[in-house]
């Protein structure tokens, strides 16, 4: 038996891949009417992600009616059967003013949560972002913000979202509030303030601010980043990047890469903050490989989540005494992108010659990781192969779980061949 593999090269071409990327917003307010022809302008070929954000501000005061349950689930329905992945954010508030639109009664809020969380889950959407409250649905402003109330909010969501339900908080010390010494898998984080200052708006403590290291309060930047990359090895972080006070011109591109790989940056706004979009589309990228004199925004859309590439392949033929031919198929991936893979998935082996042979690995992209020291993992899988002379081509198929939609790969060749086997006998 004789294995040519294929060139490892990894190219510069953008990915529509599931579950990462560019995003747009679509916003539907509760009790209003929208259209098929506006949700659809929100949807770009190239991206598989939508941000939904649903509006219950008028029903501060009543139960969510059984009709705007309705509606939202046929917006998510049409963007599912448009093949995106949708991330949903439920609010109270759009103007800054979350203490007004927030319902008074908790009780009634709780009920809201449980409503539209079994709806998610039914949905089976991607995420939901936030726990209902604060300015603009980004867990500050409001009433609700203290220990208490965060835990027996995210205590409903989980309950009626279910256990595999990624949820997302706005900071990590909203992470340590809810889960305090320990984890939970399904719970990510998302930052509507990337690069906007120092802090983050917040998100991260001014040099000496918190010298108790009080749990409950932001830590300083370096740490937080830290604690990101530690509980986003399981769950998605995304959000907007943000001109702000200028921040980003202390940056070079390696430092802001190395940002966003700490941070495992899975999805970015598109539209939003276009002061810090339009530099990063001036800029010609700087670092080596496949995008350099590539736009850096280029650079960055690419690499937002998972980002795969054969690395290496390796065919032996196994010696049988039954009188079975079998080869044990190596093969080397990285992820070359700023995080894991959170979307659930399938691995498929195809040998293509007079007959085609497919062969489900058990393999998951999910168990590589995100950067150096986590970002290559080598599989390896038995297969049967006809006796006699022949010639395969040994590609390899990844698909979602759910509803088979493909998962590319950044290498030359668009269906992931990873090389030929020869049997001379």
């Amino acid at each position: 038996m004789i294995y040519k593999k294929e060139k490892t090269v990894q190219c510069k071409k953008t990915l529509t891949n599931p579950g990462r990327g560019m995003l747009q917003i679509f916003y539907y307010n509760g009790g209003e009417e929208w259209s098929y022809e506006k949700a659809a302008g929100c949807m770009v070929d190239e991206e598989s992600l939508i941000l939904l954000v649903i509006n219950i501000g008028r029903y501060r005061y009543d139960e969510i009616p059984s009709d705007i349950l309705i509606e939202t689930g046929r917006i998510i329905d049409f963007f599912k059967e448009n093949k995106k992945d949708i991330i949903v954010r439920p609010v109270y508030d759009s103007k800054g003013q979350a203490l007004i639109f927030e319902p008074s009664d908790f009780e009634l809020l709780k009920r809201h949560a449980a409503k539209l969380c079994t709806l998610f889950k039914e949905k089976n959407v991607f995420m939901i972002q936030g726990l209902f409250i604060g300015n603009w649905g980004e867990m500050h402003g409001s009433r609700y913000t203290d220990d208490i109330h965060l835990r027996e909010i995210y205590g409903i969501m989980r309950e009626y979202a279910g256990e595999d339900m990624y949820l997302a908080v706005r900071c990590p010390y909203h992470y340590r509030i809810l889960c305090g010494n320990g984890y939970d898998r399904k719970l990510g984080l998302f930052d509507d303030a990337i690069l906007s200052s120092e802090t983050d708006m917040g998100t991260f403590a001014p040099a000496g601010a918190n010298k108790e290291h009080d749990v409950r309060l932001p830590f300083e930047r370096e740490e937080e980043l830290d604690f990101e990359n530690k509980i986003c090895r399981y769950a998605p972080n995304g959000g907007e990047a943000v001109y702000g006070d200028g921040y980003v011109n202390t940056m070079s591109q390696r430092d802001i890469v190395n940002m966003f790989t700490r941070m495992r940056l899975t999805y970015l706004n598109r539209l939003y903050d276009r002061n810090i979009l339009d530099i990063w589309e001036r800029e010609k990228c700087t670092l080596q490989g496949s995008h350099k004199e590539e736009s850096f925004l280029d650079y960055i859309k690419d690499h937002l989540g998972y980002r795969l590439v054969i690395r290496d392949s390796r065919v032996k033929e196994i010696k049988s005494s039954n009188g079975i031919r079998q080869i044990r198929i190596t093969l080397k991936i990285q992820n070359t992108g700023f995080a894991p893979v959170y979307i659930n998935n399938k691995v498929r082996i195809i040998l293509k010659g007079e007959k085609i042979l497919t062969e489900d690995t058990g393999w998951n992209m999910c168990d590589i990781g995100s950067g150096r020291g986590e970002d290559i993992k080598t599989f390896e899988h038995v297969m049967e192969v006809p006796k006699g002379k022949g010639e395969y081509g040994l590609y390899i198929s990844v698909y979602t779980g759910d509803d088979n939609r493909p998962v590319l790969f950044s290498n030359l060749d668009p269906e992931n061949k990873a090389g030929i086997i020869k049997f001379s006998r």
